[in-house]
């Protein structure tokens, strides 16, 4: 019986898994991936009922179905048309499949923002380091592990320096686990005490490693308990539950109004209680806001993909809208606001001033001193320091092939820090081999860089002689140094020399340079590796020098944060760097305003609340500072985005409102702790997210005011008619059309409309704002009552004769029908009657001109409401053009037109003939509201 993975040596596991310091080559890797598959946790099936029927199920749904089934009953068990019921229940479902269908498609979304967002392994394959897919790691495979990193394999541990791993996804524990490469005694040992083993979804909490991976898929540890559990079911978005109750709060409202009328009716007499019925169920079915959800999600997922697009992946739909109501955005300087490609540009030793020349990590470039070449192997200690920077480093420099327009070019990439990518690039412009030096140095312990010591150390043996090499800011570095170098001598650290390196680094920070010191010690032969900790061997160190590093602002930033600061958003800049460099950067992206205050992290646990909110630059920050920044802010009521991409950084990332982390240097953790993520790490990303979650919210308030304004004016002027004079607005087909025509289709204009630019000239909105605020309430309120009024007044008008009959109303209607070839004058009536204009009363004539006048005015009113809904402020004929609304619109006005003029639809919806002067009234009457909207709107401004 083969031993388990943590009892086994090392050796004996190489040679079981077929494996070998090297890592596996690409074939033996294929062999073996044929063999075991893909290295994935398959997800339980939910059920289609509960994926996707049940969340397209809501409470307004329910009731129409509720409704056509008693008219169902009727139908069956007395009389009538089961055209009526059937129409309702084509109408349900056809928002249950559109719902469904966006389900669907939002699935579909995800599931490929997902792979974008995809974790990488960083593995040995044919002896070289790469980068693979983690689902493509198989058994034998070695992983490079760093601070952050995320562990998708069970894997047995071969190479540890202070690899410390936070087990708590699977074990529960908080406290990380320290792990050894030791070989355990006892074979049945819980996971919690396998100090030597790493399993799927834990993360590299601190220090390095190496390991060979041991298990993958459902047989990790992870993968057994994950056997037979379901997935979680999605969150729900803030905004869809709102919308959710602003429907489910207007149906109830419906719901009771409609039962009053069928109160009152009853007391009056009810002749036919089933026609009744139906015709209340039809008010029902066209005030009823029942896709109100199913336009939040419309445009939600609308604003993913749009997000998708400009290098944001959306991790938790919540955050698109929370982006348009943001007040601070605390940015991370490198990589954020700066290109993150650093280069090495100045070199501080030996009292001089060396220039590098050269841009990026491409290593073609030369190390001058005065103008002249230097040669860096003739001078031992300015070789030691750029050796350091080589072996007290754990990134990888690459060449790869990028395709171009013609052909392919060679660019180097860092596996790896930016930093640390730009000190092998040194190395290499002064003629040293990072491959071949590391290759001289056996690494005995690494001593991780923290947010605490701001510095990082290796202990390292060559020729027998044992060093440590430190490398960090330069302040700390000479905090812990004795002595120095200066004309190839090691000589004492004088307050002297001390202040004159300090002068020169804040001259470089002046000037937006970054400092690198570096230092080194001897240390004994005898030293105990297991004994070694930072307070130990990093003092009495010797100071070799510094490097100034150079990160440039990315292009379009300093336009972006203008942006954020026209649109009411202040942007803090937060950065481990120097004071005076975060400054200088700051100042020159347009965060920095005289004025301004600069803060360092040490600072931040002094400062008042209303301090905090005063900086534009905290400087020198770690990571627990970021937290105490965002709660400090947030406990003045300011809504705070946060960006991060250090493990350390997660914790600040879930507390902020909106937390952001970067998918080229972000770690793993940093990417789970967030609600966004950007593809190219850039702040100009940021800018267009805010843009976007602004436009999103005001594109579902504008479908929001839409919807409401016509459904609350709608239930009033039809139960108002009906209470007041026993008479109905409309008839059931009539009740349908509305439904069918500026009901459904003006919203799908609203949905995908542009946003305007000028939204980032407007005031972040309130946290606690609602979606229709009480400039909006206002505007509605009036819309309503201007409508509603119009209705009732043209009703009566036309109902007491005031404005009565004329020769074209009294022209019969006149049908050829088409499917069965029949023609005749009049009004469809059941059993293939029909009805003219001689069997009508003159009330009832009244009546049918009253129903068509009043169904022109308020169709033409709602499609002046879907272009006036759009801004509270700007007038309906300014302002970007909405090309999708105008033409479903026209299609509206053209069905409209086709229903009041073509016989057979005239016969059997009811309408009337109209003279040219009746068209021109109604329409004019519905501009009476644009009139008066347009003046509330220029009393806004």
């Amino acid at each position: 019986m083969p031993k388990t993975p943590y009892c086994s040596t090392i050796d004996e596991l190489f040679t079981e898994l077929h494996s070998q310091k090297g890592g596996l080559s690409t074939g033996e890797a294929q062999t073996i991936k044929a063999q075991v598959g893909d290295n994935e946790i398959p997800k339980k099936k939910v059920g289609l009922f509960q994926k996707y029927i049940k969340p397209s199920i809501n409470f307004m749904t329910i009731i129409l179905l509720l409704a056509a089934l008693l008219q169902l009953y009727f139908v069956f068990y007395f009389e009538g048309s089961p055209v009526s019921p059937i129409t309702i229940i084509v109408i349900v479902l056809f928002n249950v499949i559109v719902a469904i269908s966006q389900q669907f498609r939002a699935e579909k979304t995800i599931e490929a923002l997902e792979k974008l967002t995809a974790y990488k392994a960083t593995i040995l394959r044919d002896g070289f380091t790469t980068e693979v897919e983690t689902n493509d790691l198989v058994p034998g495979d070695i992983m490079i592990l760093n601070q952050g990193a995320y562990i998708s394999a069970d894997a047995r541990v071969i190479e540890s320096n202070d690899l410390s791993i936070d087990e708590s996804n699977l074990t529960g524990e908080s406290a990380p686990v320290l792990k050894k490469t030791a070989s355990l005694e006892s074979e049945n040992v819980q996971i919690q005490e396998q100090n030597n083993m790493l399993f799927n979804s834990t993360f590299v909490n601190s220090g390095s490693g190496k390991a060979i991976v041991t298990a993958i898929g459902v047989e990790t540890e992870i993968g057994k308990i994950a056997k037979g559990i379901a997935q979680n079911d999605q969150r729900d978005i803030p905004l869809t539950k709102m919308m959710n109750k602003l429907a489910m709060g207007l149906g109830i409202f419906v719901i009771f109004v409609i039962s009053l009328l069928f109160i009152v009716k009853s007391i009056n007499g009810i002749e036919n209680i089933q026609e009744e019925i139906s015709w209340l169920i039809f008010i029902a079915i066209a005030a009823i806001p029942i896709n109100f959800p199913l336009i939040t999600a419309l445009v939600l997922l609308s604003g993913v993909i749009k997000l998708s697009r400009n290098q944001a992946i959306v991790r938790n739909l919540s955050a698109v809208e929370t982006m348009g109501r943001l007040n601070i955005i605390c940015s991370d300087k490198t990589g954020t606001l700066t290109q993150n490609e650093m280069t090495v540009q100045k070199i501080f030793y030996n009292n001089m001033n060396y220039e590098v020349s050269g841009q990026g990590y491409d290593p073609e470039g030369f190390i001058t001193l005065e103008g002249k070449k230097v040669n860096v192997l003739q001078d031992i200690y300015l070789w030691k320091m750029l050796i350091n920077g080589v072996v007290n480093n754990n990134a990888n420099l690459i060449e790869e092939e990028v395709a171009i327009k013609n052909g392919t070019i060679k660019k180097f990439k860092v596996l790896g820090t930016p930093t640390e990518g730009s000190l092998l690039t040194l190395a290499k412009k002064g003629n040293i081999n990072p491959q071949i030096e590391r290759a001289n140095y056996d690494v005995l312990k690494e001593l991780s860089f923290s947010s605490e010591r701001k510095r990082m150390s290796k202990i390292v043996k060559r020729e027998g002689n044992i060093h440590c090499l430190s490398k960090g800011a330069p302040e700390q570095l000479l905090s812990i140094c004795s002595k120095i170098v200066l004309n190839g001598s090691i000589v004492a650290l004088t307050e002297e020399i001390s202040s004159r390196i300090i002068f020169q680094m804040e001259k470089y920070a002046e000037n937006g340079y970054r400092n690198l010191g570096f230092a080194f010690s001897p240390l004994d032969e005898t030293i105990d590796m297991d004994e070694v900790t930072p307070e130990l061997v990093e003092k009495d160190l010797i100071f070799l020098g510094l490097v100034a590093l150079s990160d440039p602002p990315r292009k379009g930033v300093k336009k972006s944060v203008d942006l954020c600061n026209q649109a009411g958003m202040k942007v803090v800049m937060i950065t481990g760097d120097h004071p005076i460099t975060a400054k200088s950067i700051a100042k020159e992206v347009g965060i920095y305003q005289d004025g301004d205050k600069v803060y360092s992290g040490a600072e931040i646990s002094q400062l008042a609340e209303n301090e905090i909110s005063n900086a534009s630059v905290f400087a020198r920050v770690a990571p627990e500072d970021k937290n105490e920044i965002v709660l400090k802010l947030q406990n003045q009521g300011f809504i705070v985005a946060m960006t991060g991409d250090g493990v350390n950084d997660a914790i600040a990332l879930e507390n902020a409102d909106v937390g952001i982390s970067m998918g080229i240097t972000g770690t793993d953790v940093a990417k789970s702790a967030s609600d966004i993520i950007l593809t190219d790490d850039s702040f100009n990303t940021i800018e267009r997210a805010i843009y976007h979650g602004r436009g999103l919210f005001n594109n579902i308030r504008s479908n929001t005011v839409f919807l409401l304004v016509c459904n609350i004016m709608e239930i009033l002027i039809l139960s108002s008619i009906y209470l007041i004079y026993q008479e109905r607005l409309f008839s059931e087909w009539q009740l349908y059309f509305l439904y069918v025509l500026p009901h459904f289709f003006p919203p799908w204009g609203l949905i995908f409309d542009k946003y305007n630019e000028e939204i980032m000239k407007d005031p972040p909105k309130k946290k606690n704002e609602s979606l229709i605020n009480k400039k909006y309430l206002s505007m509605m309120v009036i819309q309503i009552l201007i409508i509603g009024g119009v209705v009732f007044v043209l009703w009566i008008m036309i109902q007491q004769d005031i404005y009565g009959i004329n020769p074209t109303n009294e022209i019969d209607v006149h049908v050829f029908n088409i499917f069965s070839g029949n023609e005749y004058d009049g009004w469809f009536a059941s059993e293939g009657n029909t009805i003219k204009i001689e069997d009508l009363t003159d009330l009832e004539l009244l009546t049918k001109k009253a129903q068509t006048m009043c169904f022109i005015v308020v169709v033409f009113s709602e499609i002046w409401i879907a272009f006036e809904a759009r801004s509270v402020k700007k007038s309906m004929f300014k302002g970007e053009k909405n090309i999708a609304l105008i033409l479903l619109v026209s299609f509206v006005i053209v069905v409209l037109l086709l229903v009041l003029n073509w016989g057979l639809a005239q016969s059997y919806i009811g309408f009337i003939n109209l003279s040219a002067f009746d068209w021109i009234l109604a329409i004019f009457l519905s501009l009476l509201v644009v009139i008066i909207s347009e003046i509330f709107k220029i009393i806004q401004k």
